[in-house]
């Protein structure tokens, strides 16, 4: 996935752009195109942390939906509301969190994907692997039942994070296969920058999911970006 440059372009183009893209392109692909408008019509210039702000502040409308749905009892509106709060809070710091207002929507994106997925089901863990004294987060789920499962270690790439990749959970979900997905190197909460070396994030990652009982040692794989799956 080839991420958006848009630093030769003025603000018209930029809109320009984004419209062409709500529906058919990531990140526009499934965000309500009347939000999108809304937006764009606030949008004076490309300066990061306007960018940041007026995304952020849609994002945090449906936020305080959710918690408000939350708190009537209304689990699947809730769900829905959270999960519209990250798709924009995700939008308001992308590219990438290279400011400080896309630091805070990016930390209020994962944030209020965690708060979506307390009703996902069969359940979302987040898990917290030691890492050369930092941590390598990922997120875990796991068919019904005790297994041990199979597994499929999986991820993104440098504009798609670990968040985003819940259609590859869910469709290894359906045919009884675990997840566990997480950021490569250089994105999200990775605790490295990419490099030759970087790919020991991957074996901590194996070297955790190993102790897990739930498990199939003898059954995981990996798919990366590409579409490979590779058993391990």
């Amino acid at each position: 996935m080839k991420s958006v440059h848009w630093t030769d372009k003025t603000l018209a183009e930029v809109k320009a752009d984004i419209v062409a893209r709500i529906g058919r392109r990531h990140p526009f692909l499934d965000v309500d195109p009347p939000i999108v408008h809304e937006v764009l019509e606030r949008l004076t210039s490309l300066e990061r942390d306007h960018w940041a702000e007026e995304w952020s502040q849609v994002a945090e409308r449906f936020r305080l939906q959710g918690g408000a749905l939350e708190a009537d009892g209304e689990v699947s509106r809730a769900m829905e509301a959270y999960f519209l709060a990250y798709k924009l809070f995700t939008l308001a710091r992308y590219p990438a969190p290279v400011s400080q207002k896309k630091q805070q929507a990016y930390r209020q994106a994962v944030d209020s994907f965690l708060a979506a997925a307390r009703f996902f089901d069969p359940p979302l863990e987040r898990v917290v692997i030691p890492f050369e004294g930092k941590s390598v987060i990922g997120y875990l789920r796991l068919p019904p039942g005790s297994g041990p499962h199979p597994l499929v270690i999986h991820w993104g790439g440098i504009d798609m994070w670990k968040e985003d990749t819940g259609q590859g959970a869910e469709a290894f979900l359906r045919r009884g296969m675990g997840s566990l997905t997480m950021d490569i190197p250089g994105t999200g909460e990775c605790p490295l920058l990419a490099g030759p070396t970087a790919e020991r994030v991957f074996s901590a990652a194996l070297d955790f999911i190993l102790t897990r009982p739930e498990v199939d040692p003898a059954r995981i794989a990996v798919h990366d970006e590409d579409g490979a799956l590779t058993n391990v």
